[in-house]
């Protein structure tokens, strides 16, 4: 009964170590995500799960642009941070306002 690997923490961290930094950023996200769609009452669960979702596959997509661009991981769980936050719809907003700005 002692030697329960799952009773280990180590096991655990090495796990964890084990994942590429994009795909940390996008549990996160999803983890964040989930929870705050959640506790949104006018949500469905088919809205939760495509929120959860699209803003999953979005930090995958983010996170390894930013990889490519030379940029941190930092910035990946930054944005996963934001986008599970403030959920999609704000996220949009930004986005729109910031392009905006940059075509004018």
């Amino acid at each position: 009964m002692d030697n329960m690997p799952e009773k280990d923490p180590g096991t655990w961290f090495a796990l964890w170590n084990a994942v590429p930094e994009p795909i940390k950023a996008a549990i996160m996200t999803f983890i964040l995500s989930a929870v705050v769609a959640v506790q949104d009452k006018d949500v469905t669960w088919r809205g939760v799960t495509m929120r959860v979702s699209v803003g999953t596959i979005l930090i995958l997509m983010a996170s390894n642009g930013f990889q490519a661009a030379g940029m941190s991981n930092g910035w990946g769980y930054g944005l996963g941070a934001l986008v599970g936050l403030f959920g999609l719809e704000q996220f949009k907003v930004w986005v729109k306002h910031w392009a905006d700005n940059k075509v004018d």
